[in-house]
């Protein structure tokens, strides 16, 4: 399931309080990006409107008819899914992201799935403290395309262009000054244990200096598939690695509803 672009909402508090957002290039299905909450330097992050679509256990931006949007929706991260303390907020969708697709789709050297999605939703972006997670399903029209993008996270390209992708967005994103070392990305195709239609995992590590102070970031998505489905648990968090039991908590949730769909 390949690839995806969002925006990584790592807060880097500078002495006036501004935020520091990096892009990450992480995974395998066409969502848009994350967009930051508060402006870095004193520019202003990138804005979209949404419509939200709220149910009793989560609320979601989607797209494509309603039948698909509502099956889509059933799938993805909803709060009782985390443990107390969590706290949820509006997906926002950005532009940009279908570009980050394709140059990974190229990179990667697969068709661009795009053209057969039938649908996408994303749930809000759940967040305490400095660590955030969220999640999005996508429906296709072919099994096909599904299968192409699996292919991806297996393949012998795939470390490499996520890498690639990932400096070269991160560069691009931050403000004048900063520095930034190479990022250290993991790719691990396969299933996880109890979890059949995990497809792998990506997870990478980036230390950031701006405005005179210097933070890690830890940032990593899941890939769930079905026939014609896939879906995404993506999560980051700053200074430590974010906690497996919460991911494995939230991964395993999904991994059932898509299992079940």
């Amino acid at each position: 399931m390949p690839p995806s672009a969002r925006l990584v909402r790592t807060r880097l508090t500078s002495g006036t309080g501004a935020a520091l957002s990096v892009l990450l290039v992480a995974g395998c299905s066409s969502s848009h990006a994350h967009t930051a909450s508060s402006t870095v330097a004193g520019t202003t992050p990138n804005s979209a409107t949404t419509t939200p679509t709220t149910t009793p256990t989560t609320s979601s931006t989607s797209s494509g008819s309603a039948t698909v949007a509502a099956a889509l929706q059933r799938l993805v991260l909803r709060t009782g899914d985390l443990p107390a303390g969590w706290t949820g907020a509006a997906y926002q969708s950005s532009p940009g992201a279908s570009n980050a697709h394709a140059a990974f789709s190229q990179c990667a050297g697969i068709p661009n799935s795009d053209s057969a999605k039938t649908g996408e939703v994303h749930s809000d972006d759940f967040s305490q403290g400095e660590a955030t997670i969220s999640s999005e399903a996508f429906g296709y029209s072919s099994a096909a395309a599904v299968t192409s993008d699996r292919s991806a996270i297996a393949g012998p390209k795939a470390k490499q262009c996520f890498q690639t992708l990932f400096d070269q967005q991160l560069r691009a994103a931050l403000p004048a000054g900063s520095t930034l070392k190479p990022p250290s990305v993991t790719v691990t195709p396969g299933a996880v244990a109890g979890m059949s239609n995990v497809v792998g995992t990506v997870s990478a590590s980036v230390s950031v200096s701006a405005s005179g102070q210097s933070i890690t970031v830890y940032v990593g998505a899941v890939f769930i598939a079905g026939p014609t489905i896939e879906a995404e648990v993506t999560y980051e968090n700053v200074g430590a690695p974010f906690d497996t039991g919460v991911l494995d908590t939230a991964v395993r949730a999904v991994s059932q509803r898509v299992a079940g769909a």
